[in-house]
């Protein structure tokens, strides 16, 4: 599995640990871009709040394998 797809589950994986909760203000378009421009999506939640604290371990996870990454919010939808 490649490392984008690690990602992309971890980031579900652990929304679904912190009880797939949907806090905060609906926002569309929520990722985390890495340094090459590849998109992680976020899990299938609107709120912001519960993307934005389920983002942490895949910016450590990114960074743990030597690429840089931010998390972006998106767009309040």
């Amino acid at each position: 599995m490649s490392i984008h797809k690690k990602a992309e589950k971890l980031w579900y994986d652990t929304w679904v640990e912190q009880g797939k909760e949907d806090i905060g203000t609906c926002t569309l378009g929520t990722h985390i871009v890495t340094e090459v421009g590849i998109r992680i999506q976020a899990p299938p939640v609107q709120g912001n709040m519960s993307k934005f604290y389920s983002s942490e371990p895949v910016l450590q996870f990114l960074a743990e394998h030597g690429i840089s990454a931010k998390y972006e919010d998106g767009r309040v939808d």
